[in-house]
């Protein structure tokens, strides 16, 4: 708060401000299901469904390396075709590119920044596509922008594709699915890194877009 001379006067307006927040505070408090009620949710909804997962969404602070939403995913082995959108780490990209499509490779998903949100999944993975990371944005948000996240990859882990990235950018756009040859329609279930800008574009592409809680640095 600033004013013109009168600096108790500014001190005062703040003050009040502040507790004009606090009274209302719990209306904007969030309550969101766990991952897993997220995906039991998801999968009880006819298809395609999305389930966001902001407690990593890049776009808030997150690193795209959180393993809670797939630990889920993975417990709740649910039906082809299903998603991981996505797991930043340069190195298993590398790996897999040297590997080659077709290839199996050993892997540790999430946990490389850290553990405090949860430990790596170790998993054997097989190498399905790979990519240059480069797409123009269809929009509506950035429609243009010309994007490069680095040599990406998408595995194949227990019947779920996962897709992993070399730069840590927010899954936002549909030129990110056809660059990794995937149609999100098509999809039963999507499991997305993501908060509020992914519904510019799939709002309306998914019969539902649940958001769920995990631990997470966002």
């Amino acid at each position: 708060v600033t004013v013109d001379g009168a600096p108790g006067r500014a001190q005062t307006l703040a003050e009040r401000l502040a507790a004009a927040i606090r009274d209302r505070a719990p209306a904007f408090a969030a309550s969101l299901p766990t991952a897993a009620a997220a995906i039991a949710l998801a999968l009880a909804t006819p298809g395609p469904v999305a389930v966001l997962e902001p407690g990593d969404n890049p776009l808030s602070g997150g690193g795209a390396d959180t393993p809670g939403l797939f630990r889920a995913l993975l417990e709740a082995r649910p039906p082809s075709p299903a998603l991981f959108a996505f797991f930043w780490d340069p190195d298993l990209v590398a790996r897999a590119a040297l590997a080659g499509p077709g290839a199996w490779i050993s892997a540790r998903l999430g946990g490389r920044l850290t553990a405090d949100y949860g430990a790596p999944l170790t998993v054997e993975a097989r190498v399905l596509r790979l990519t240059d990371g480069r797409f123009v944005n269809e929009g509506p948000m950035e429609r243009g922008l010309a994007v490069d996240q680095g040599p990406t990859a998408v595995l194949a882990v227990q019947g779920i594709e996962v897709v992993v990235t070399s730069a840590c950018q927010a899954v936002n756009d549909p030129a990110w699915f056809a660059l990794h040859g995937v149609a999100p329609e098509s999809l039963r279930l999507l499991a997305v890194k993501a908060k509020n800008h992914f519904r510019a574009a799939f709002g309306q592409r998914f019969a539902r877009l649940v958001d769920c809680d995990t631990p997470g640095p966002a």
